[in-house]
């Protein structure tokens, strides 16, 4: 499956792909979970952590997140065609350049901004803070530089 999630491109060697979601549900009534087994696999081909692709999940489906037996497992019961439109919404809003619709993108973090960066074109677009993710992620680089700073002075 391409990146982007249309049909469109039908090349089996086109570059930018990734893996089909593999889930198990497991539990019954209240307890009923879906284990994400190549969530990894799938973090890997967008070029994105995997907390912060797990957290959208979190805040897009108002649920929690567990880690059971080595698999990232989320409360409820969620079908494949659930994941897929999620993910193409974190894609479109997250990884893929407005510009040239290309996945090479990178964030830079400066302070409580934060903009998306095209490899290929240059093409820069500003993530506002007023989404729940863009929060998450601005938190996650205060933490990194925070430790990191610790680390130096010992």
């Amino acid at each position: 499956m391409n990146i982007i999630g249309n049909s469109d491109i039908l090349d089996e060697y086109y570059r930018y792909q990734r893996p089909e979601f593999f889930i198990t549900i497991t539990g019954k009534g209240n307890k009923k979970r879906t284990a994400l087994i190549n969530i990894s696999d799938i973090c890997v081909a967008i070029n994105r952590s995997l907390p912060e692709v797990i957290k959208y999940y979190c805040y897009e489906l108002g649920t929690s997140y567990k880690l059971i037996e080595a698999h990232h497992t989320l409360k409820g019961e969620f079908t494949v065609r659930v994941l897929d439109e999620i993910l193409h919404k974190y894609i479109q809003n997250f990884v893929l350049c407005k510009d040239c619709n290309n996945p090479d993108t990178f964030y830079k973090i400066r302070k409580t901004k934060v903009k998306k960066i095209c490899s290929a074109c240059g093409y820069v677009e500003k993530l506002y803070p007023d989404n729940k993710l863009i929060e998450y992620i601005l938190k996650e680089k205060k933490k990194i530089d925070f430790n990191i700073n610790c680390q130096s002075f010992s």
